[in-house]
């Protein structure tokens, strides 16, 4: 799994677990992101969301995938790039907005 969601107590965590492509994060990552954020913030039992790495990764986040982009533009996959674009902007928003602290733990190299 790229990345691994979990609640303990009133802490849930998400945690980025693609360390051979330095964390850089995909569509399919953006979107167990968003969702589990989704429910963290309509959960009353969840007061924290964690984000961090695997444990001994060089990086927190690269950023998004470029090459998974990249060969979406190339195939004139528009709708794909879009998605990716749409739904990590989303992510921004819903941290932004939410009512739960956000803790962010960043090492090695990080990217935003």
């Amino acid at each position: 799994m790229e990345i691994l969601v979990s609640t303990l107590s009133s802490l849930a965590t998400i945690t980025l677990n693609r360390p051979t492509h330095l964390n850089a994060v995909t569509t399919a990552m953006t979107r167990t992101i968003s969702e589990h954020i989704k429910r963290c913030n309509t959960d009353n039992r969840i007061n924290h969301i964690l984000i961090r790495n695997r444990q001994g990764d060089r990086a927190f986040c690269a950023g998004g995938d470029v090459k998974e982009l990249a060969k979406a533009m190339n195939a004139k996959q528009d709708a794909k790039v879009q998605e990716f674009f749409t739904v990590e902007y989303n992510i921004n928003v819903q941290l932004a907005e939410s009512r739960k602290k956000i803790i962010a733990l960043m090492d090695g190299i990080t990217s935003n």
